[in-house]
């Protein structure tokens, strides 16, 4: 399966797929050769194993720290032979028809994962972000301006994947992460222990 988890600046991306790996009785590094940053996370999750890509060194992680968005597809394509793949990223969120194309060839296997984080309470997670890092939390305007354009795109493709039929759910805020667990195992096929 490919599961991309899809929201806007401070939605809560990264820290959800911290979370995921939390759940998973190991987790490894993959680096390109002769690179130090890491392409990916194999990570075991309750037997299976699972691809994460993008590095997760920094505080904003997943496919924000892969340059380029061939680089990602690519990924996708390799990984996905080894196990489940899953990513994110900010830039990933506001893309729609290159992973939609993706999606309508093989339906089955991809699903996405909206996350439902008031715009608000993203703008907030940006300044904590900035206090934790050290940083005046003072945003510019265009920051807000660029986020809130994210913010609309991800819900108008929200509503494109559901003309088309294309597989998703949505993550609200309100117990975000055991919901996230329960829409993976189901997704992955996992069975209740």
């Amino acid at each position: 399966m490919i599961i991309n988890v899809r929201g806007t600046s401070g939605s809560g991306k990264t820290t959800l797929m911290r979370h995921f790996m939390s759940l998973c009785s190991s987790t490894e590094n993959i680096y390109p050769e002769g690179s130090k940053k890491a392409e990916a996370l194999k990570c075991i999750y309750k037997g299976q194993i699972v691809f994460l890509l993008g590095s997760y060194a920094n505080t904003c992680g997943g496919c924000d720290t892969i340059n380029k968005q061939d680089t990602v597809c690519q990924l996708i394509e390799d990984y996905s032979f080894e196990g489940h793949v899953m990513f994110e990223g900010l830039m990933i969120s506001h893309i729609y028809e290159r992973y939609a194309a993706k999606a309508r060839v093989d339906v089955d296997n991809w699903w996405f994962l909206m996350l439902e984080t008031k715009f608000e309470t993203c703008m907030e997670h940006i300044r904590q972000r900035r206090r934790e890092q050290g940083k005046d939390d003072t945003l510019k305007e265009s920051v807000f301006t660029n986020a809130r354009r994210t913010f609309d795109a991800t819900y108008r493709i929200r509503d494109k994947f559901t003309a088309e039929g294309i597989n998703w759910k949505e993550v609200p805020l309100t117990n975000r992460f055991g919901l996230f667990e329960m829409y993976i195992d189901d997704i992955l096929g996992l069975e209740e222990l």
